[in-house]
């Protein structure tokens, strides 16, 4: 904890793919006890998802976009 006459720092770390790149889970980390939640998605649609007003609208952007649908192992 900080106290009132101590300076603190923050900074702020993040990461972007190439707006080209598809976001999926490895097929390796997907089995019968671990089955697909989210649907590979590209990156730059879903942003543009995000800031849209349907996206905006969502308590769930990434659910709404490409989630809420079990996929079958063999299909993924």
């Amino acid at each position: 904890m900080v106290g009132g006459d101590e300076t603190r720092y923050s900074a702020v770390f993040g990461s972007k793919p190439k707006d080209d790149v598809m976001v999926q889970v490895p097929e390796e980390l997907v089995d019968e006890d671990h089955s697909l939640i989210y649907k590979p998605f590209n990156y730059i649609s879903f942003v543009n998802f995000h800031h849209s007003e349907e996206g905006m609208k969502s308590d769930d952007s990434i659910k709404a976009y490409c989630g809420g649908v079990q996929v079958d192992v063999e299909g993924a």
